[in-house]
């Protein structure tokens, strides 16, 4: 997604990219596209050393506490590749806890928590891409 001179986001494909040479193809998806991209990623947080004692935080919520501690760490952010959805309209879940949220279904009722239907937005997914390597970011 770019944003052009008047503010609005441009949505574009990436069809190829060349890291080395700093380089991706792109092709022009328009204002009003319904694809999207979710990035497949792993995050590894690797402790190196601790330089204060942890604290106990008392929360807002009944018998909970927080325990801070400060350290010193790694964080690496593998991305390993992505998925192509689409956005549609039509019949799903709107039970956030069930599997099928947003998920395009049929019928009256979800085949997992058993509650009614109703129209919504809902995803689909239309490819899914590994790459190769995985691009990783530290820090």
């Amino acid at each position: 997604m770019v944003q052009d001179e008047s503010g609005q986001l441009i949505a574009y494909r990436s069809e190829s990219l060349n890291s080395d040479k700093g380089e991706a193809i792109l092709t022009f998806l328009g204002k009003d596209t319904d694809l999207f991209t979710e990035a497949e990623s792993e995050l590894d947080i690797q402790l190196l050393s601790t330089l204060a004692e942890s604290k106990i935080i008392p929360t807002n919520i009944k018998d909970a506490r927080l325990r801070l501690t400060l350290v010193w760490g790694e964080i690496t952010n593998s991305v390993i590749g992505y998925r192509l959805m689409k956005r549609t309209y039509g019949m799903t879940c709107k039970n956030q806890r069930c599997a099928n949220y947003k998920k395009p279904l049929e019928g009256k009722n979800c085949s997992l928590c058993k509650q009614s239907l109703n129209a919504a937005e809902v995803t689909k997914l239309q490819k899914e891409i590994a790459f190769s390597e995985p691009y990783v970011t530290k820090y």
